[in-house]
């Protein structure tokens, strides 16, 4: 028996991927990655990003993000890629009177998390 079989690339580590700081949410986050998706059993057209660090005091933190959560949406919005979730929480566009929601991926269940306004006038 021949088999012909074309080598594909080795898929990006993680630690390779863009990523962004958002310094008002004291997060940080990263693309999701091919081996996040097989990691946590995702189809191969699963989008979001990966948080990365969450600092413990700050707003990302209030709202209960965790390390190594996949942020899926953003106020009812899909979080295409890494650009998209900058838009969506870019802080000049947020509503300063309405929660942020936050659909996460954690471990094997989601969640809906919010950010309260009020916390977000006292930094």
């Amino acid at each position: 028996m021949s088999l012909s079989v074309l080598p594909k690339a080795t898929p990006t580590p993680p630690g390779s991927l863009p990523g962004a700081r958002i310094d008002w949410l004291d997060l940080e986050v990263r693309a999701l990655s091919f081996f996040d998706r097989v990691d946590r059993e995702l189809d191969a057209e699963a989008r979001g990003v990966v948080v990365e660090r969450v600092e413990s005091g700050g707003l990302g933190g209030l709202a209960f993000l965790l390390a190594g959560d996949v942020i899926l949406e953003v106020n009812g919005t899909p979080v295409t890629d890494l650009k998209r979730f900058e838009a969506l929480i870019d802080r000049d566009a947020q509503a300063t009177n309405r929660n942020t929601s936050f659909l996460v991926l954690r471990a094997n269940r989601t969640r809906l998390l919010f950010l309260d306004p009020s916390w977000m006038d006292k930094q």
